[in-house]
């Protein structure tokens, strides 16, 4: 199933969720920062506001992590994997 957010102004969906079921609900948070979808058992949280998504990663993965009050530990990424 499809949930769309339209950017009225625009005319266009600002933002496209695929779920694995029918969303049994939808709700945006108090602050207006995210959305969130009822996905089976399931509530997943979208953000409304990217501007982060624009930053450089390892300022992003910092400034989660002192937000978070939390360090991210052995992690590692392998490209060309199939």
């Amino acid at each position: 199933s499809l949930v769309q957010l339209w950017d009225m102004a625009e005319h266009k969906p600002f933002l496209t969720i695929t779920t694995q079921k029918d969303p049994g609900c939808i709700m945006f948070m108090p602050d207006s920062s995210s959305l969130g979808v009822c996905d089976g058992g399931t509530v997943k949280f979208y953000p409304l506001s990217t501007p982060d998504l624009e930053m450089d990663p390892l300022t992003l993965l910092k400034k989660m992590e002192k937000e978070a009050g939390m360090k991210l530990k052995d992690f590692y990424l392998e490209a060309g994997m199939q």
